[in-house]
């Protein structure tokens, strides 16, 4: 099975408790009128106080 996984370590001293983290995931088909075929894209955001963060990691199956 393949899977998408998102993690992140706290600064030194800082509450991961508090810390919120939204990650939005979304995946477009959109249609290429000159090409004459749907196109597919996957759209990742994140959106954290970087203020408390040391590092965030990104695992994807695949190479990039």
């Amino acid at each position: 099975m393949s899977c998408i996984a998102t993690w992140f370590s706290p600064k030194d001293g800082a509450d991961n408790n508090l810390c919120i983290v939204e990650l939005h995931v979304n995946l477009w088909k959109l249609h290429n009128t000159r090409l004459r075929r749907g196109e597919q894209f996957l759209d990742v955001g994140i959106m954290l106080d970087a203020r408390r963060i040391k590092s965030l990691d990104l695992f994807l199956p695949f190479a990039i």
